[in-house]
């Protein structure tokens, strides 16, 4: 039985408590092979490749082989950076165009500072926070339905170099049906951490130093019994798969290293198609790798500046931007499905684009909505501009848009949240102040809005007439 925990419980764990759990049932190889291939089978996936060379044990934990189905999970949940696989997307009636501060449903003020997202859990949020000097960084826990703080847990790590934009928090938590997942690093260590909702601590993993002009930033993803953990950085690079329950390495793909990388990766699941694992860097450009296994199925070559917005799926194809000094200046769209002698790259778009902000697609349109306000649309089945100009939007910013009720929110820099009609008729609908600068991405559960500012969680609910 769990313990109690109680609200506002703070603890700050010893490294000797967040060691690695060796407890999971193991299975020779033959009985492996043969259960890989009923798995894969069932899944319509080819066998070839399931028994990766990088596995450094003789062994495979039995619960990656019988949970390759999703957990059973709440519609109304949001459990990684953008939501589902990254989408952006998502439904909830009756919320709100514009506000005011005294709508809000609460307002919690977080005792650390950061650009985390927030991610939600059933009755829970959880979100990443730190101190100034970033020596303490913080994972939080949030009742969904007022705000108040469950738990703290609190991990040890050195200040690091930051861009005047980055925190000490920035990658946003990743959850799955029991546990919560979070990554922070400084020079000297890239921790990967496992919670239960409760709080306690499940694992830890450090993935080496993190070499970066700029700081950490990419967030983890979870895939089935899998946590991925995307490593782009200017040392030694790497995607890592980890398992879920113990934090021990499934796979690892090592990659060429380059300007870090900030973007989280998705998965593309097409009925009858192996699943593909797409990530993106400058050195790597788009990639494409079996995530059961890390092993490499294309890439695109190379970009010429640093990613720092994520990839899309959007109309079939794979959208990245890449950029400097506050603007795109490079996106690409890649087939994932293109045949060897067929051409990979179909898209390139070098004006009106952004950097920071990932792009987010609704009914046949993508929104590109740039670092300093000016968003385009276009239709992915021609890949053309909808509109004659694009569409200036005051502010400048960091957070990605997401797009609730065919409705574009993006929230500035300043701490404006504008909102748009996510159509070839776009409109501003309403400006709503949060009272507090932002450059973290909206999460949308359980029918409301959460905005994470530099200082607090914001939640905006369903109007009382709509309920």
């Amino acid at each position: 039985m769990s313990p109690t925990v109680y609200a506002n419980d703070r603890l700050r764990f010893p490294e000797e408590t967040l060691t690695r759990s060796n407890q999971s049932f193991l299975i020779r190889p033959t009985l492996k092979v043969i259960l890989a291939a009923f798995v894969m089978k069932s899944l319509a996936l080819p066998l070839a490749g399931t028994l990766p060379m990088s596995l450094s044990r003789q062994f495979i934990p039995l619960t990656l082989l019988l949970s390759l189905t999703p957990a059973m999970l709440s519609a109304g949940d949001w459990l990684r950076f953008r939501g589902p696989n990254g989408t952006g997307v998502a439904t909830a009636p009756g919320l709100p165009v514009e506000w005011t501060a005294k709508d809000a449903a609460w307002e919690t003020l977080l005792s650390g500072i950061g650009h985390s997202s927030p991610v939600v859990r059933s009755d829970r949020l959880f979100v990443a926070a730190a101190s100034e000097d970033g020596s303490e960084r913080d994972l939080v826990c949030l009742n969904v339905s007022d705000g108040t703080i469950r738990w703290t847990r609190s991990l040890a790590l050195q200040a690091d170099k930051l861009h005047p934009k980055n925190s000490h928090a920035s990658a946003t938590p990743a959850a799955s049906e029991e546990a919560v997942f979070i990554s922070f690093a400084d020079d000297k260590r890239h921790i990967v951490a496992a919670f239960d909702h409760d709080g306690n601590p499940l694992w830890k993993r450090d993935l080496g130093p993190f070499e970066s002009q700029h700081g950490h930033g990419a967030s983890p993803i979870v895939w089935h019994d899998l946590v991925i953990v995307p490593n782009d950085q200017d040392g030694p690079s790497a995607v890592v798969a980890l398992d879920i329950r113990t934090g021990d390495d499934v796979w690892k793909a090592d990659r060429p290293a380059g300007n870090t990388a900030y973007g989280t990766p998705l998965v593309i699941e097409e009925p009858g198609k192996s699943p593909q694992l797409i990530s993106s860097s400058q050195a790597s450009g788009i990639t494409s790798l079996d995530p059961l296994t890390g092993r490499a199925n294309w890439h695109t070559g190379g970009l010429p500046q640093r990613t720092v917005g994520s990839p899309v799926y959007a109309g079939g194809l794979v959208f990245q931007s890449c950029g400097q000094a506050g603007r795109g200046v490079l996106m690409i769209g890649a087939d994932p499905f293109a045949t060897a002698d067929g051409k990979r790259i179909v898209f390139e778009e070098k004006k009106v684009l952004p950097y920071v902000p990932t792009p987010v697609a609704f009914k046949n349109l993508l929104f590109l909505w740039t670092d300093n306000g000016i968003v385009l649309a276009l239709d992915l089945k021609t890949l053309k501009p909808v509109w004659d100009e694009p569409k200036r939007v005051d502010g400048n910013f960091s957070a990605s848009p997401v797009c609730v009720n065919g409705n574009l929110y993006a929230v500035s820099e300043e701490g404006e949240v504008v909102v748009a009609r996510a159509s070839k008729d776009f409109e501003i609908l309403g400006r709503s102040p949060l009272g507090d600068r932002s450059h973290a991405t909206p999460a949308v559960a359980n029918g409301k809005l959460f905005f994470r500012t530099f200082h607090k969680i914001v939640c905006i609910a369903p109007a009382k007439s709509a309920k």
